[in-house]
């Protein structure tokens, strides 16, 4: 809730109090006390009239000693309590983020905006403060966040050296987290021409370029079953065994899997259960089908080709590799398949934070799988934050994400030098559009040797036009030599896949730290605060703490920021609510002695005499 909408509901709840359960509470405390002081002084009349108490056998009381009561003779009751709302207008002009615009390329408008892009979301509330910055992939300049220093290594390749940027300024310990989105938008792919199946995206700030996976040596099939009870009886070919798979053999998924297996010989086979939302090798039994991620990472292709440690927990990614990859082959090939992929996170960090983080793992595992082939309306994606975790811990088991195959249908990936899926007439067939109920994909026609395909693409970046002609084993020294002769990107070629980033992208990295509320950036010798360099290829934005957000919270209307003069200046009008709230409560008593009733000390004199 922000600052605004508390004072409002304190408003509310104000404006809501009578005033008339004051005074009555009030009325009810005297006649409380009223009631103490009768019981006070009937024992004292009592204490009065006990011979044990007085002097030579006799009591007080009849020494002459008077017991007294008393008693409000009359009472003021008052109750004030006054509400005051003050609504306060005003206008700001702000400069700080005034560097930089003499440099080459300068800073525009889209720079500034993608800076303060997503400032008010609420996971930046969850930390104690956050800061932002923006520079360039291709920077070479130094930057110190806390007392850490840092630079862009451009040794690196596109990913990698962004990742070893973030993994530098967790190193500080006032650093928790650290986030990253690149705006590559002047810099996209357009007008691209390919000469066979390979493609050219524009994913998350990358130019992804995927060539098809080279022909294997051996015969490679899918099997899909969506319904076993109505399944045709369908021969497999595997050299002098033959089996079939039909309604007598394959009556559910574990009776199907065993039956292939058996008769793959040395080849692959791998199993995707429904039902189960499993994998399976030859050998191990069901698996999960599960990704899981590095502390505060995000990015699924690097996810894939690594292993991590967390405390006792390993877990070895490059196992899920190929199951994923022919996952993926599935899907560009059926187009009826569907799955649903839902992001997790361990209990560490805010729970909003933890919702994005689980949001960006399924997304980015969802555009690996579309730059593999697949569509984006056949993959989900949820993000279910720190829901699976037990406590609020640092724990590997549960940075992950979950993939379930939705659509239905059971599928048998079989990798072989002798088995071949069949129909009666053991002839080969290719299904390009499955049925609903069963279909058999042969991926390729003919084993023997393979003649490696040449792909020509072509596409331009702003008014630059980039050529390529490689094949699958040369394609990242292609790449390189693209690189040089163009000297305005950088790649990582992961598996058939490359990834372009032009070095002029923006990519904005934001801190958060519980430790302080100011988080300090230096560039080079020059504070955040005092930037002078006008050379300097960072962008960084004012602190965002407790007092900046209660001043955010504040209904404001946002004047267009606009640059003039080199200066960045942020005009906006500002409307501000605040309460005082004063009370008292009087209350004027008169208290009279009154002497005994006559009587009453009669009868306590008859009752000790006796």
């Amino acid at each position: 809730m922000s600052e605004i909408d508390k004072l409002k509901s304190a408003a509310d709840i104000l404006q809501q109090v009578d005033i008339t359960d004051m005074i009555s509470n009030m009325g009810i405390g005297i006649a409380r006390a009223q009631e103490q002081l009768d019981n006070n002084s009937v024992k004292q009349a009592l204490a009065l009239a006990d011979p044990a108490t007085g002097f030579g056998g006799k009591s007080l009381l009849e020494l002459g000693f008077v017991p007294a009561f008393y008693s409000f003779q009359f009472a003021d009751i008052s109750a004030e309590i006054e509400l005051k709302m003050r609504l306060a207008t005003g206008f700001e002009v702000g400069g700080e983020l005034s560097i930089g615009f003499t440099k080459q390329g300068g800073y525009s408008k889209e720079k500034l905006d993608f800076l303060r892009k997503d400032r008010n979301k609420a996971h930046r509330k969850e930390f104690k403060s956050s800061r932002a910055f923006v520079t360039t992939s291709s920077n070479t300049e130094e930057i110190t966040i806390e007392s850490t220093t840092v630079k862009m290594d451009q040794s690196e390749g596109s990913i990698d050296r962004i990742e070893k940027f973030e993994n530098e300024i967790r190193q500080d310990a006032q650093v928790e987290r650290v986030s990253t989105e690149i705006d590559a938008s002047k810099y996209q792919a357009s007008n691209v021409s390919i000469s066979a199946d390979e493609s050219v995206q524009n994913l998350d700030g990358y130019i992804v370029i995927n060539l098809p996976q080279e022909p294997s040596t051996v015969d490679c099939s899918i099997l899909k079953i969506a319904d076993y009870a109505t399944l045709d009886t369908v021969k497999y070919n595997g050299g002098a065994a033959t089996f079939d798979i039909s309604t007598a053999v394959a009556l559910d998924y574990p009776t199907t899997f065993s039956t292939i297996n058996g008769f793959v010989g040395s080849g692959d086979i791998i199993g995707f259960d429904s039902d189960a939302g499993t994998y399976e090798l030859k050998t191990g039994g069901p698996q999960p089908i599960e990704l899981y991620f590095d502390f505060d990472k995000d990015d699924a292709g690097i996810a894939l080709e690594n292993s991590y440690t967390d405390g006792p927990s390993t877990i070895d990614n490059t196992i899920i590799d190929l199951p994923l990859r022919v996952l993926a082959d599935i899907l560009s090939r059926d187009s009826s398949m569907s799955i649903t992929i839902t992001g997790h996170t361990d209990g560490s960090g805010g729970i909003s934070y933890n919702k994005d983080l689980s949001e960006r793992r399924a997304e980015s595992l969802r555009k690996w799988f579309i730059a593999e082939g697949a569509t984006k309306g056949q993959i989900e994606i949820e993000n279910k934050g720190e829901d699976l975790a037990p406590d609020e811990n640092k724990n590997l088991l549960y940075r992950k994400v979950i993939i379930e195959l939705t659509s239905g249908a059971d599928y048998f990936y079989v990798n072989s030098a002798t088995p071949v899926i069949t129909v009666a007439s053991a002839e080969p067939i290719i299904i390009s559009s499955p049925t609903d109920d069963v279909g058999f994909i042969h991926l390729y026609d003919s084993p023997g040797a393979v003649t490696e395909t040449t792909y020509l693409l072509s596409f331009d970046i702003g008014n630059v036009n980039y050529s390529l002609e490689t094949e699958v084993s040369n394609f990242a020294a292609d790449l390189d030599v693209l690189r040089i002769a163009k000297e305005s990107f950088s790649f990582k070629v992961v598996e058939n896949t490359a990834y372009l980033l032009h070095n002029q992208s923006s990519i904005r990295f934001t801190t958060y730290t519980n430790t302080q509320e100011n988080t300090t950036v230096a560039i080079g010798n020059n504070s955040s605060e005092t930037f002078e360099d006008t050379e300097s290829v960072y962008l960084v934005d004012d602190v965002s703490n407790t007092s900046t957000r209660i001043k955010e919270d504040s209904e404001k209307i946002n004047n267009p920021s606009t640059v003039a003069v080199g200066i960045s200046v942020d005009g906006r009008t500002s409307r501000q609510f605040s309460i005082d709230v004063s009370g008292n409560a009087r209350i004027a008593a008169r208290l009279v002695a009154m002497p005994a009733p006559s009587q009453f000390l009669e009868q306590i004199k008859d009752t000790f005499n006796q």
